[in-house]
């Protein structure tokens, strides 16, 4: 999934701060088990572990200190695990807790780890 994020970012520095926007452009090949694999699986619980490159950018502004815009490219390892509720409110959509871990592949070779959470339509 492409992903964008907002958020805060502080420096020490004379108690400074910015706002950081972010987006990940990820080609992956993932394993899928039990909830969600298929469209016949109705099992509760579930995950997947996949492989892949991605391309992330940032961007900190509003900072006397850090303004900064960066990108990072490289193999990236994802794995997290999937519920599927069987609550009526959710309408049988499941919830994916995530994990992925990135090696930079560019000039400063800026490891990236992050976490998402989607909830699967």
């Amino acid at each position: 999934p492409i992903a964008a994020g907002v958020g805060v970012s502080s420096n020490t520095i004379g108690n400074d701060a910015g706002v950081y926007f972010s987006y990940e452009l990820p080609v992956a090949l993932d394993y899928n088990i039990g909830c969600k694999s298929t469209e016949d699986n109705d099992r509760g619980f579930g995950g997947y572990f996949g492989l892949g490159f991605s391309y992330y950018k940032v961007g900190i502004s509003n900072s006397s200190y850090s303004d900064f815009t960066g990108a990072t490219y490289g193999p990236t390892a994802r794995t997290g695990i999937r519920f599927n509720s069987s609550n009526e409110s959710w309408g049988g959509h499941g919830l994916t807790v995530g994990l992925f871990y990135k090696k930079g592949m560019e000039k400063d070779k800026l490891n990236t780890i992050g976490f998402h959470v989607l909830f699967d339509l």
